[in-house]
């Protein structure tokens, strides 16, 4: 019994390295590359990434409606017209996933910031490690999940799934 805790407590505090040593790679990678400076502060807990995006994808799944695009220019044309629809909330506190340019294993983690710089983080991602596509899901949400929106990356194809946002405002929000 005691060894089973012990063990489960190694293995807890070694995926905890192991996380720390992966933010401050991708904190490294941001800065150098993109220009983007971040801290420990902007990052969620793995855990916490995990559970909000097995809810965003449980709801997408479920509840939300998305697009199928073959071409990329059509995600980046929805992302475009997202992005106008969304101009009054561009300061409010939001948070990115899934931006896993650090190659290691299939961790995901969530960084806290404001939408607009979440498009811009997506944005110069696209284009300095994806040659202007996104090889990884990507999803931005506000800090309490009422809106966002998903872009979905399978074999041949994207999805596209958008959910509390409506014309030029945010359902429930204005």
């Amino acid at each position: 019994m005691k060894k089973d805790i012990r063990t489960k407590k190694m293995e807890r505090l070694v995926l905890e390295n192991k996380s720390k040593k992966d933010i401050e790679s991708i904190i490294e990678i941001y800065k150098e590359q993109l220009g983007i400076y971040l801290t420990e502060d902007h990052f969620l807990k793995l855990n916490e990434s995990n559970n909000i995006l097995s809810l965003v994808y449980r709801n997408i799944i479920f509840q939300y409606r998305n697009e199928k695009h073959l071409n990329y220019n059509d995600i980046i044309k929805r992302k475009e017209i997202m992005v106008q629809q969304l101009t009054k909330k561009m300061d409010d506190q939001c948070i990115i996933l899934n931006q896993n340019i650090n190659g290691g294993e299939n961790r995901r983690y969530g960084i806290k910031l404001k939408l607009k710089e979440c498009i811009h983080l997506l944005e110069s991602t696209e284009r300095s490690f994806c040659d202007g596509k996104l090889t990884t899901d990507v999803v931005i949400v506000s800090n309490e999940l009422k809106y966002g929106f998903a872009i979905e990356v399978e074999e041949h194809a994207y999805l596209f799934t958008k959910w509390g946002i409506v014309n030029e405002h945010v359902k429930g929000l204005e």
